[in-house]
């Protein structure tokens, strides 16, 4: 997805002796709008109507969840408590997701008892602005069940 001289600036950072949140920072220096809106979106007609409506609203990412999660590690991590979730839980996944994708849902799915696993077959990582209506209907679906 990204193109070669990307990819290789990619490489070299990953080869480099630095913290993880260094790293994260770094790489997200060298990636350009178009590579980030490639990785989201199977869609890149809802992409640019997406990043408008980013850019409309005038929000910016501050980066406080991501200081929190890093800041605030579990004692026992997410992935070894799902079994303990039981509440019904509606996991959305769209195929071209490249974020988190299928095989983590899968996962999810797997561990969570009272899950149901939803794909979304023309969607990457935002299937309710990709597949809106199909999005909508699952969603009133899962919440009437």
């Amino acid at each position: 997805m990204a193109n070669k001289n990307l990819y290789n600036k990619i490489l070299l950072l990953q080869k480099e002796s630095t913290s993880i949140a260094n790293v994260y920072e770094k790489l997200w220096e060298l990636v350009d709008t178009e590579t980030v809106d490639l990785l989201l979106f199977e869609n890149q007609e809802i992409a640019k109507i997406n990043r408008n409506l980013w850019g409309e609203s005038n929000l910016i990412n501050t980066g406080l969840m991501m200081n929190v999660l890093e800041n605030t590690p579990c004692n026992l991590p997410l992935q070894y408590r799902l079994k303990d979730i039981k509440q019904p839980t509606l996991i959305i996944t769209g195929v071209f997701d490249r974020n988190t994708g299928v095989n983590i849902s899968k996962i999810i799915h797997r561990e969570l008892t009272n899950s149901t696993l939803e794909l979304f077959n023309n969607s990457a990582h935002f299937p309710d602005l990709e597949e809106t209506e199909k999005f909508i209907n699952v969603v009133l679906e899962f919440l009437k069940s």
